[in-house]
């Protein structure tokens, strides 16, 4: 029921495990299969001439109500031996072999670098490379990651070099970190991207500790820019993976901030195929994939959709310019006073946003609909969700 097409591979579900520490090992992918898993992206392989070395105290969070809505991380990539990761592909594949493997790889600007790690798993039964041509911390001022992903022409040669050798279809990872991904894209289509992700990362600076004043988390005092993810991401890789779909026909992962069935089918519907889920797992543990498949199966239920793939991009069609969106359409506040409870936050926000339309009399929030222009605030700030927007 819940089965979709990524790269002419049928998924059983569109939920792949992101690259990331929940793939850094053969036994935890192989844990995530067993509970219903449709693939995995292997933690990021470079070469062996990259030294990687992970620190102490390397996350952070940003909590609302005890809910992580922000994940901060400085890890580096996988810590397994090529040798090791040619071994656990054999492994995986073997017995699971409907599930899709894909590996990330990493390499600084250097031919023989890309294709040498590439060479190194052509013959495997891999199902994909994924090109991480984006992380945003490691290794960015020596050029590797998003420095590249930032740049067209080197990331479109690196495309070329790795099309020139590859075996397995090409993903290109895209960085979020950029003003506009329209040029990366096109420079890659031209080289033989076979499929894009997206999105990685964003570089950030998660918080300051107030009374030490050193920057978070704090390694003896010091830190670093590192990768921020988790639901406060999600708006941002939305309109990437809407503006993406909107410039290729070929198939997108979507990526970013997704916990939950519904956050698979905001993605779906503009334009992924199917989705990476990595935070959330980090948080939450692999059996959120059992909710989440609970889920999109009522939906599709309810909804009387017969595939996934049906919803693929359908929003973007709801999506325009600024400049295209109704003047005329009319929306005023309307107030259920059995729900308020009179904290008047508000008549607050009203106020500050220079509106004043919102009043308190005789114990009741009154809305003065000459003055309303349906701007929405107050619907967001209301606790009670005593106030709505309706049509004129």
């Amino acid at each position: 029921m819940l089965k979709v097409r990524y790269l002419n591979f049928e998924l059983e579900n569109p939920c792949i495990l992101a690259s990331a520490s929940p793939t850094s090992s053969v036994e935890k992918i192989e844990k995530a299969f067993q509970v219903g898993w449709a693939g995995a992206v292997i933690k990021t392989v470079a070469p062996t001439h990259i030294k990687i070395e992970d620190i102490s105290n390397r996350f952070h969070v940003l909590k609302e109500k005890n809910r992580v809505i922000g994940f901060h991380n400085l890890e580096q990539l996988s810590t397994k031996t090529i040798e090791y990761w040619q071994e656990g592909i054999a492994y995986l594949k073997s017995k699971y072999p409907t599930k899709m493997l894909i590996i990330s790889v990493m390499a600084d600007v250097e031919k023989s670098a890309w294709q040498k790690l590439i060479q190194a798993f052509n013959e495997s039964l891999v199902d994909a490379f994924e090109l991480n041509v984006s992380c945003p911390h490691m290794r960015r001022d020596e050029g590797m990651g998003a420095s590249i992903g930032q740049n067209p022409d080197v990331s479109s040669q690196i495309v070329s070099w790795v099309k020139e050798v590859s075996k397995k279809p090409i993903i290109v990872k895209l960085t979020p970190n950029i003003t506009s991904i329209d040029s990366v894209v096109q420079e890659g289509l031209k080289s033989g991207a076979d499929s894009f992700s997206a999105i990685n990362t964003v570089l950030g600076l998660i918080g300051i500790d107030v009374d030490t004043l050193s920057p978070k988390p704090s390694i003896n005092g010091m830190s670093s820019f590192g990768g921020y993810s988790g639901p406060a991401i999600r708006p941002i890789g939305l309109r990437i993976v809407s503006e993406l779909s909107n410039q290729t026909h070929k198939e997108i992962l979507g990526i970013g901030g997704i916990s939950s069935w519904e956050n698979v089918i905001e993605y779906m519907a503009v334009g992924a195929s199917a989705v990476q889920i990595c935070t959330e797992v980090m948080m939450s543990g692999l059996d959120v994939i059992e909710k989440i498949n609970f889920g999109l199966k009522k939906y599709m239920y309810e909804k009387k959709i017969n595939s996934l793939m049906d919803i693929v991009g359908v929003a973007n069609f709801k999506i325009c310019s600024h400049e295209q969106l109704k003047r005329n359409w009319e929306m005023k506040c309307f107030v259920d006073n059995e729900k308020c409870n009179t904290c008047k936050k508000c008549i607050v926000a009203c106020s500050e946003n220079s509106q004043n339309a919102l009043s308190f009399k005789n114990d009741e929030i009154i809305v003065d609909k000459t003055i309303c222009d349906g701007c929405g605030l107050c619907t967001h700030i209301c606790v009670g969700n005593a106030l709505s927007l309706k049509l004129m």
